[in-house]
Order: C-alpha cells, then sequence, then structure tokens
C-alpha cells in the first residue's frame, strides 16, 4: 500500500498536485516513470556511445520534466545539468560522468518508488 510521502527522493506532493490524491492514479503514474525513467537511461545510454549530443541533451531534457513532475527533484536537476552540458557540446568523457551520476540518482528514485508500490 502507499506510504507517507517523502521530500529525500521523492516528494509525493508535488505529484499529488499534478494528479490529485488518489493512491492508484498515484500508483500508476509512478509504476509508468520508472519504466519510462529506465527506458530513457538506456537509450542515454546508447545515445553517449554513438556520440549523440543533440540526442543526449532532448532525453535529458524529457527526463528533467518527468522527474520534477514526479517530485523527484535531485534526478531533474541530474537531467538539466546533463542537458546543459550536451547542448554545450561538452567532452564525451565529462556527459559520462554526467550520465553516471544521473543513473545512480535514478536507482535511488527507482528504490523509492519500489518501496512505494510494495
Amino acid at each position: 500500500m502507499m506510504q507517507p510521502p517523502t521530500t529525500d527522493t521523492l516528494d509525493l506532493d508535488m505529484l499529488k498536485a499534478v494528479v490529485g490524491d488518489e493512491p492508484e492514479v498515484i500508483a500508476d503514474f509512478l509504476a509508468d516513470f520508472r519504466r519510462v525513467a529506465t527506458t530513457t537511461l538506456e537509450a542515454l545510454q546508447s545515445a553517449l556511445r554513438s556520440g549523440e549530443l543533440e540526442r543526449i541533451s532532448g532525453l535529458a531534457h524529457r527526463l528533467k520534466s518527468n522527474a520534477r513532475t514526479v517530485g523527484a527533484m535531485a534526478l531533474g536537476e541530474s537531467s538539466a545539468r546533463l542537458e546543459g552540458e550536451a547542448a554545450q557540446g561538452r567532452p564525451i568523457a565529462e556527459l559520462k560522468s554526467s550520465i553516471e551520476a544521473l543513473e545512480r540518482e535514478l536507482h535511488t528514485v527507482a528504490g523509492r518508488i519500489d518501496r512505494l508500490l510494495a
């Protein structure tokens, strides 16, 4: 069952402001976010291997927006940082480091979502 919101990794009050207070709707939204975010991370890693800076920037932008919607503000900030770095044409090594940081943050958020949905 849904547990109380937390602000350390995931601020559910932000999500509730968008979708309302219905636990089932929140759970569905979180499950969808987790799935899409994981797929986006895989696409980011692929774009990094291919050196596609514009694609990295676009994917990071989408993840930033989605993360902020569900209240994953630190993940949103990691995504914003990556988006900016890719748009500025930073070296692949820097982007790799930023994607690794984003991956760690996503892992934390995904774990929190898993616990909420358990």
